[in-house]
């Protein structure tokens, strides 16, 4: 596993075998990361969300809470999913689409 600067991994999150953490990314709590898992740079995984093995997430992503990623899956950079199993509800345009997602 592989955890990169300014991650902030908030309590009760479990993390699999070879997950790979970019830099600024923030996992809330009880967020459940399975193995071989890469989340980019500047993700947000909201509280009780879930990855499943082997997905990816493009960097500036936010997963909303309790949203659910299959296996397998590759979400697109720069987006927004929600639901079960994860689905896109938008398109993040700007950075500054991103100011209220905490910071370290």
């Amino acid at each position: 596993t592989i955890v990169g600067n300014n991650v902030f991994i908030a309590p009760g999150t479990a993390i699999g075998h070879g997950v790979t953490l970019k830099d600024n990314v923030h996992v809330a709590n009880n967020c459940s990361i399975g193995g071989s898992t890469i989340i980019s740079e500047n993700c947000f995984l909201g509280c009780a969300s879930t990855v499943s093995t082997s997905a990816f997430v493009g960097k500036n992503t936010i997963l909303a809470s309790s949203c659910c990623v299959k296996s397998n899956q590759i979400l697109d950079e720069d987006s927004v999913y929600i639901g079960i199993p994860a689905k896109k509800h938008k398109n993040i345009k700007n950075k500054y689409s991103l100011k209220g997602v905490p910071k370290k």
